[in-house]
């Protein structure tokens, strides 16, 4: 059943935030991570926007999702991301089928 991390942030260091995306862009092929978007471009329908910017990346399946944020190639870069943004990470599972 596909996963979903579901991305709530906002930038705080540009420029490390750069080098985050640098230094993690080749975990997307590697995990088979489809980024169905991120963007700061959303309208709100209603209440407040928790944050500036927002992604939703698809995985396989939950253990894909986890086994990924958990790898030690990805948990190296967390100094980077949380020094440079203000960022929520929450998985949402494709119960459709």
């Amino acid at each position: 059943m596909p996963a979903f991390l579901i991305t709530s942030f906002d930038v705080t260091n540009p420029e490390g935030y750069a080098e985050y995306q640098d230094a993690t862009a080749h975990t997307i092929d590697e995990y088979g991570i489809k980024v169905r978007t991120m963007s700061d471009a959303f309208e709100v329908l209603e209440g407040e926007a928790p944050a500036s910017r927002f992604g939703v990346l698809e995985f396989k399946d939950v253990e894909t999702l986890k086994a990924w944020y958990n790898s030690p190639d990805y948990q190296a870069k967390n100094d980077i991301r949380h020094a440079s943004t203000d960022i929520k990470f929450m998985i949402c599972l494709d119960v459709s089928d």
